[in-house]
């Protein structure tokens, strides 16, 4: 019921109310969202270190099969194209997808960092200003944003310990300012970098996708 002070081993210092522990990692409810934290990269949770144990990874492999126009159909009303006004002048837009109803969109960092104003449209056109930047990490290049809006479609969020080499993946995004381009690929690894998990694939991308999700 009450929050727990998450203590990551790069020295971020985060609360949350906990709803899922397994072996390998914590969910935990983040102003409505709910951001999944690996135990490899937790320090401590309130105060007690954690120690990792990887004897009940899951092999939960889904055996639903899509085809790419399920899958637009699916998702892409969940992804929102944003528009960013800079300080100094000038736009630059990116893409996004929305993980709760009520409006928290992710989406990169690089897309949003130093501009004065933030909106975004869905692919009905409607037009949002965004509220309020309630999350980021510059070191995963992620952002979570705010909007006032509810009822709105969302993407559900996999888990990337469950992908395998080869898997088919697609983007949905807006590609040099084309909304809501779809394009495919293969998963061709999964690289750590700094401690960062990295996944490589060969779906074609262009400025203005980023922020767009990567679905399998």
């Amino acid at each position: 019921i009450f929050a727990e002070t998450i203590v990551l081993k790069s020295g971020e210092v985060t609360e949350g109310r906990v709803l899922e522990r397994t072996s390998r990692y914590i969910k935990v409810d983040f102003d409505g969202v709910p951001l999944i934290y690996f135990f490899d990269d937790i320090k401590t949770i309130d105060g007690e270190p954690v120690s990792v144990s990887k004897s009940n990874a899951s092999t939960f492999s889904s055996s639903v099969k899509k085809d790419p126009t399920d899958i637009f159909s699916d998702i892409a009303p969940a992804v929102v194209y944003i528009t960013c006004k800079k300080a100094m002048g000038g736009e630059s837009s990116g893409s996004g997808f929305i993980l709760t109803n009520s409006g928290v969109i992710a989406t990169n960092y690089h897309v949003v960092v130093s501009n004065q104003e933030i909106n975004v449209r869905l692919k009905d056109g409607t037009f949002y200003p965004v509220n309020s930047i309630i999350y980021y990490d510059v070191n995963r290049d992620l952002c979570l944003l705010k909007i006032e809006a509810n009822g709105l479609p969302f993407v559900e969020l996999g888990d990337s310990d469950n992908l395998k080499i080869g898997e088919k993946i697609y983007c949905i995004g807006s590609p040099l300012g084309l909304e809501y381009s779809l394009s495919d690929g293969l998963l061709s690894g999964v690289r750590d970098f700094q401690g960062v998990k990295y996944l490589q694939f060969t779906a074609p991308i262009s400025g203005g996708s980023s922020g767009g999700p990567l679905i399998n």
